[in-house]
């Protein structure tokens, strides 16, 4: 058994949405099939906490690329508040890039994740709780056997199966970024 706290392939394993009309027919090797058992067995929720990270830095990057794009529109600040800008552009870049790999479970956004929620733990109190708990996620186990190909092909071939969002996170989405965007206005009416 290659981890047995997960467990190996078996017909009645209780699945994920992604796996449950599943064709595992030609994984019936034994090494593969046991890797398939670790796959079928791993929660959703740390699929979806993944991915809810990866909105979460997408957010973040995008508040400070408008951060670091608005200085550049007054040409009058000078030469360290353009340097200001160019340290927030690059830093916003890497933030969408990361929160975009994560929402496509890309293996290759953790590390980004890994180090941003590192220096995250600086601001405290709510910093370091919240980057924390990503940190937690993001080392864990479960987290590094979801953003493997293999757990990518299971999905390539299950496309018919999706993860509906509820009418309340959408709201809650729409007041949110009402709020942001009240904000900005402000912001810009005020000055």
């Amino acid at each position: 058994m290659l981890f047995p706290e997960y467990g190996t392939f078996h017909p009645e394993l209780k699945c994920t949405p992604h796996l449950q009309k599943l064709d595992l027919s030609r994984y019936r090797t034994k090494d593969l099939s046991q890797e398939i058992g670790v796959i079928i067995a791993l929660p959703e929720l740390i699929r979806l906490i993944l991915k809810t990270i990866g909105v979460l830095f997408i957010l973040g990057g995008a508040l400070t690329l408008i951060g670091g794009v608005l200085p550049l529109m007054n040409l009058k600040e000078g030469a360290e508040a353009f340097g200001v800008s160019l340290f927030l552009i690059g830093i916003s870049l890497l933030y969408l890039f990361t929160g975009f790999g994560l929402r496509k479970l890309k293996r290759g956004a953790r590390i980004p994740a890994v180090i941003i929620c590192a220096i995250g733990l600086l601001g405290f109190p709510f910093g370091t709780l919240i980057s924390a708990y990503f940190l937690y996620i993001l080392c864990n186990r479960k987290a590094g056997r979801i953003l493997t190909p293999a757990y990518q092909e299971i999905i390539a071939q299950t496309p018919h199966v999706k993860q509906k969002t509820s009418i309340f996170l959408w709201v809650l989405l729409a007041v949110l970024l009402g709020l942001i965007g009240l904000g900005i206005f402000l912001a810009f009416t005020a000055g």
